[in-house]
């Protein structure tokens, strides 16, 4: 049995309706008109005796004015791309309107909520629980690209212990083809414009806790925790998007990355707290013009065991990368502004590597509590800036001296002693940063000589010719 509604209605009940073991393949509910749907009841679409494939209400369009309330819908079959427990696609009428709320879809083989062109949408105060794909999944693979996510709120969600993400919107595939055997990455075909991510909680999730691709993008406040499968690149929040503020998150106890920006351009992320992911707890990865302020950072990734054989690194950047498929991002990452953050590295692990002969970073006012202060920044930049860089008590204990010279990184401009004993101290020595591939930033000379008349000529041989 299918019901088909092919005029406005709105519909209120309790109880429980289940799907017949012998209905055939297709939608249990749909929709081709306006809907309200308000009430206590619960869909279930009794997967486990059925060999049909379906969702549980599928609303298209004509359909603009959509509102489905206080539902519970479980049990969707996968069988040939059904599987979602709710499906819209009303389409991109300037008048349309869809709002879910308050609906609860558990154990669907697919996507608990699934939009696949849509417009002026709110998804607010749904569980997402259990499901085979996603707990919320706005995606299309249009190659035409006239169906678009558009004007969408997503917020005040839980999506917990999905299969796939916890909450997904759009994809970076450039052709929409992701059946192709050439994939292509970038930000001109971007199928999701003008989204807010706002509130909601994403845990123990099997990809990530957030993933988007979109133009114009806000992720604000939210919590991911416990998200990723051991052994993929997964974590916390994924954003390759154009314009995309990451604001005010809690990203914390991910397997993989906190969060990942890889292939975004302009990103804006701030106050975040990013602490002990299994990973890298930031990665910048080809993406223009970031700016990185004011975010908490807490041992995040694997520990080291000395300067020489560092732990994982908080913030990492790279000029070049990738989407983990195979496919190179069509831009380089320049000039990325991190700034105000602060980092907590207990047992050797790294604060930020500028990586790859990035192009003019800067990295500002940070504050580093760290075992060791020349792990605080690894530099393999070119024509980096950096200035105003504070090391706390924890680090600064660490300061080693030469004689009685005090040996401080050249990325200090304030330092605060806390000596054991009573050292003597006769002069201060800056010590770079900037890592040219051998690992040699500063010679003792254990007897300089005296009376030159000019500067001498150092010569330096032996030893090896690896690089770190």
């Amino acid at each position: 049995m299918q019901l088909v509604v092919n005029t406005a209605v709105d519909v209120e009940f309790g109880g429980t309706i289940t799907r017949h073991p012998n209905a055939t393949t297709g939608s249990f509910i749909v929709f081709n008109a306006d809907v309200l749907i308000d009430g206590r009841g619960k869909l279930d679409l009794n997967k486990e005796n059925t060999t049909t494939g379906c969702h549980g209400i599928r609303v298209s369009a004509p359909a603009l004015k959509v509102g489905i309330f206080n539902l519970t819908i479980r049990g969707a079959k996968a069988v040939s791309g059904w599987g979602d427990g709710i499906s819209i696609g009303t389409g991109q009428d300037a008048s349309s309107d869809i709002r879910v709320a308050g609906c609860t879809c558990e154990d669907n083989d697919g996507s608990g909520i699934s939009g696949a062109d849509i417009r002026n949408g709110d998804l607010f105060n749904n569980r997402c629980l259990r499901n085979g794909g996603n707990g919320i999944m706005l995606n299309n693979f249009d190659q035409t690209f006239t169906q678009k996510i558009r004007w969408t709120r997503v917020r005040h969600n839980l999506c917990s212990f999905n299969v796939r993400s916890g909450i997904g919107v759009g994809n970076y595939i450039e052709d929409n083809n992701i059946s192709s055997g050439v994939r292509l990455s970038g930000l001109n075909h971007m199928e999701a414009t003008d989204i807010v991510i706002e509130g909601n909680t994403c845990e123990s999730n099997g990809v990530y806790g957030i993933a988007v691709a979109a133009i114009n993008v806000s992720v604000l406040g939210n919590t991911v925790r416990r998200n990723g499968t051991e052994g993929m690149p997964n974590g916390g929040i994924l954003s390759n998007s154009f314009r995309p503020d990451i604001h005010n998150n809690v990203s914390e106890f991910n397997i993989g990355y906190g969060i990942d920006t890889g292939g975004s351009n302009r990103p804006s992320i701030c106050s975040n707290v990013i602490a002990f992911n299994t990973g890298t707890a930031l990665s910048v990865e080809c993406t223009t013009l970031a700016y990185v302020h004011g975010n908490k950072f807490i041992d995040n990734g694997s520990a080291g065991t000395s300067e020489a054989a560092p732990g994982s690194t908080q913030i990492h950047t790279f000029k070049t990368g990738g989407d983990g498929h195979g496919t190179w991002f069509p831009n380089i990452a320049t000039q990325p502004h991190i700034a105000g953050n602060q980092f907590v590295l207990t047992d050797f692990r790294v604060g930020i590597r500028l990586d790859d002969g990035l192009e003019s970073p800067i990295v500002c006012d940070n504050i580093f509590w760290t075992q060791n202060p020349k792990l605080a920044v690894r530099d393999y930049s070119l024509t980096s800036v950096l200035r105003n860089n504070r090391l706390r008590y924890s680090a600064l204990a660490t300061l080693t001296l030469g004689g009685t010279v005090l040996n401080v990184p050249d990325i200090m401009e304030e330092v605060a002693i806390a000596p054991t004993g009573t050292p003597t101290i006769s002069g201060i020595r800056t010590e770079s940063q900037r890592l040219m591939g051998t690992g040699v930033s500063t010679i003792d000379v254990v007897n300089g000589g005296s009376g030159y008349p000019a500067n001498p000529t150092v010569t330096i041989s032996g030893g090896g010719s690896e690089k770190p």
